[in-house]
């Protein structure tokens, strides 16, 4: 799933907001980058209406998965068994966004 120039500057335009995000990292960086970051990149990318749709429609549902995680771990914090749980979700669930927006950064 590439997209050439789907950040590049055109001549005399600047670039979305999504892109001036994403080329501010770079693909080996953005394992080490923290889930939220990367959820909010995806948010970004949902909102840009020069995305294609498939890749605005992917970025959205990253992002409700990551609303649908934070309220989970928010009301199962006293259950440490439960949150230890969340925890492996949110790590799978950064693993797939990195693996969506390394193609696009």
């Amino acid at each position: 799933m590439t997209f050439p120039g789907a950040f590049q500057r055109p001549l005399g335009r600047p670039l979305s907001r999504a892109g001036r995000i994403l080329c501010m990292v770079s693909p080996n960086e953005l394992n080490r980058v923290d889930a939220i970051i990367l959820a909010i990149m995806c948010k970004k990318l949902s909102q840009d209406e020069s995305q294609p749709k498939d890749i605005r429609e992917t970025a959205r549902k990253f992002k409700e998965e990551w609303l649908q995680l934070v309220e989970t771990e928010t009301s199962k914090k006293q259950n440490g068994k439960q949150f230890d749980a969340i925890k492996e979700e949110v790590a799978e669930l950064k693993a797939r966004m990195v693996v969506f927006l390394a193609p696009l950064v």
